[in-house]
């Protein structure tokens, strides 16, 4: 229940550094790997690597369990991997 932040400091999978973006939670995948759901407050996605919303790696029971929408709402989800090269830091309010 706390407000969580992180500002994107390197151009990685299309997105754009010196740009803050809200951390919404971390989901577990069922035998799968451990995803950031991140939100860009302006409501656009640019993420396009591993488990954005057109990804290939999604598979439908992965899809059911984090309830994506494949929408351009500014939420968008990417491995812990991808979180740590173009998130050097986070904030907790």
């Amino acid at each position: 229940n706390w407000v969580m932040a992180t500002i994107c400091m390197t151009a990685h999978e299309n997105l754009m550094p010196g740009h803050a973006y809200s951390i919404l939670g971390v989901v577990q995948l069922d035998g799968g790997p451990k995803l950031v759901k991140v939100r860009n407050p302006h409501g656009k996605e640019t993420y396009n690597g591993p488990f954005s919303d057109s990804s290939d790696k999604w598979t439908d029971a992965w899809k059911w369990q984090v309830g994506l929408t494949a929408a351009n709402d500014g939420i968008f989800y990417l491995p812990v991997s991808d979180f740590k090269i173009a998130f050097t830091a986070y904030y907790i309010a």
